[in-house]
């Protein structure tokens, strides 16, 4: 092999090599999962406590449906995380109606403060029925305060349903 050919030969490796390395050395993500920490001798840390949940539900019929989260005293505020009401008429002379599902914050220091309010509107026809369901609000109460979850009014021949769940904060 003559001496240009033996360059030549080392000049091509080399770019194909600088080549190679530059076309793919594009940068790459990979999604690793955390190590176990079983045998890897390092600790966990722990996680805090969630929060404890309360629920609050009641179903009536010729009548409003109502429930309450009492003040949670002092320092306490009440969040509300989900709400669901449902009317359902029993005959055909509810149909066409529309009730009002009213979130409701009443402060220590008395008064009310509508926090949220849902539509719903009866379909029309025999056994008609509107509902609402909603979660991940995060609504906040005033501090020491009631929460109440309650329809409008009620009617003869209607079957209403409320449910509220959400935590307390201090």
């Amino acid at each position: 092999m003559s001496k240009k050919a033996a360059v030549l030969s080392v000049m091509l490796i080399a770019l194909g090599g600088l080549l190679g390395f530059n076309l793919g050395s594009a940068r790459v993500a990979l999604a690793k999962g955390q190590s176990s920490s079983q045998g890897s001798g390092q600790v966990q840390p722990e996680l805090p406590a969630p929060p404890a949940e309360w629920v609050l539900s009641t179903a009536v019929e010729s009548t409003t449906a109502s429930v309450t989260k009492a003040a949670g005293g002092a320092g306490v505020q009440h969040v509300i995380d989900c709400v669901s009401g449902s009317v359902f008429s029993t005959s055909s002379s509810g149909a066409g109606n529309e009730f009002t599902l009213l979130l409701e914050d009443h402060p220590s220091t008395g008064g009310t403060t509508f926090l949220s309010q849902w539509a719903l509107p009866i379909t029309y026809g025999e056994y008609g029925h509107g509902s609402v369901n909603l979660c991940g609000l995060n609504i906040v109460g005033s501090v020491n305060g009631s929460e109440q979850l309650t329809f409008d009014g009620g009617s003869t021949l209607i079957w209403e349903s409320v449910t509220m769940i959400g935590h307390d904060a201090t």
